[in-house]
């Protein structure tokens, strides 16, 4: 049987806020007008190289510690801090603590004794990965299910919203996703985190999609807040 919380932690109907966040992807549109679905392809690709490749070791090694029974508040907090030096634009940092958040609200339905609680307790707005791997942590999912997952959701929230900004067929999401099966099960190896210190994870950013969030978080008119 699978386990329900895998299916829960997948389901991209949770009301975590992600339908209001492109990944970046409205914020490209200033740079190709007339976008086609390669493109989104290329951005993809983009995405799971530099920040994705981060997140995903930043959510492993998070859930293997919590499986160990050695996670605490401190350690959170010390992930927390890791990873927000690793986001370089001030408007990419305030998306991901809003959709980190909503992840902790999430897994509280899941966790009577209040586990998830305490270990957030000292970072009222984690960030995206950090608020996301303390639940499926917490739901006893493993790293590599967690990682792979939270890739699965990035690819997802940049093709959803390209379909609606675009009117793509509504079939990209699926086949972005399979498209970079290899690529995500390379990104979401245990020997990418497993035992390592914080300071040692991946960090990979991108200027332009760091300066294109800048610019985006100005614009008079826009469909998602990033």
């Amino acid at each position: 049987m699978v386990d329900p919380g895998v299916l829960l932690l997948a389901d991209g109907r949770l009301p975590t806020g992600g339908h209001a966040h492109s990944g970046g992807w409205e914020s490209i549109t200033s740079l190709v007008s007339e976008p086609e679905e390669h493109d989104v392809l290329d951005f993809v690709e983009l995405r799971l190289a530099t920040s994705g490749a981060s997140e995903a070791a930043f959510v492993g090694r998070i859930v293997e510690e919590i499986a160990a029974g050695d996670a605490d508040a401190d350690f959170i907090a010390r992930a927390d801090a890791e990873l927000h030096a690793r986001i370089c634009s001030p408007a990419q940092r305030m998306a991901s603590r809003s959709q980190g958040r909503q992840w902790i609200r999430i897994g509280a339905l899941r966790d009577p004794v209040g586990r998830i609680t305490e270990l957030a307790r000292d970072v009222a707005h984690p960030h995206l990965a950090v608020g996301f791997a303390v639940t499926a942590g917490s739901w006893g999912v493993s790293g590599v299910d967690a990682a792979t997952i939270h890739l699965h959701h990035l690819i997802s929230g940049v093709a959803t919203a390209a379909i609606r900004l675009h009117g793509f067929d509504p079939s990209l999401a699926a086949r972005l996703v399979v498209s970079q099966h290899d690529r995500i099960g390379s990104l979401c190896d245990p020997q990418r985190w497993s035992g390592l210190d914080l300071a040692d994870l991946p960090s990979r950013s991108n200027p332009l999609v760091d300066l294109l969030a800048e610019s985006h978080r100005r614009w008079d008119i826009r469909m998602f807040r990033s």
